[in-house]
């Protein structure tokens, strides 16, 4: 319902504007307040899928070890869903397309989360000197 307030209408007007109905269209800006009363990164994560590369939220300013942790669990929960996804893959000796697709996301996801963990470990373990080579520098999904 967050999503249909956003655009300004109710969930019928949502549904018109995402199906493309009577030339009824999302605009980006009312894709960014969705994703901001949604509190997801869903949209743009897609976006970048598409485009071939990868979405990566900045660290918080403040990020503390804590927060290290939880990016590196959630880097070995990727690589275990991946490892998992490979072993169901496999099974018949030969990986499909829709296995295809799902480990090609597997392994976007994993990147996403390993791109995480690092900007994390620059924001608590970086000197200042990488802290400010790195602000403002934008990885692409090759990682250059």
């Amino acid at each position: 319902m967050a999503a249909a307030l956003a655009i300004g209408g109710g969930g019928e007007g949502l549904r018109q504007r995402l199906l493309g109905h009577r030339g009824a269209r999302l605009d980006v800006d009312h894709v960014h307040d969705m994703q901001l009363l949604c509190d997801s990164t869903a949209i743009v994560e897609a976006w970048a899928h598409d485009c071939g590369g990868v979405f990566v939220k900045l660290p918080p300013a403040e990020a503390t070890r804590g927060d290290l942790a939880q990016a590196l669990n959630k880097c070995v929960m990727r690589m275990g869903q991946m490892s998992a996804d490979f072993e169901r893959a496999i099974k018949d000796g030969q990986i499909d397309v829709r296995e295809c697709k799902v480990l090609q996301t597997d392994v976007a996801d994993l990147s996403a989360a390993a791109r995480e963990f690092v900007g994390l470990a620059l924001a608590v373990f970086g000197t200042r000197d990488v802290q400010q080579a790195l602000a403002g520098t934008v990885v692409s999904a090759e990682g250059s």
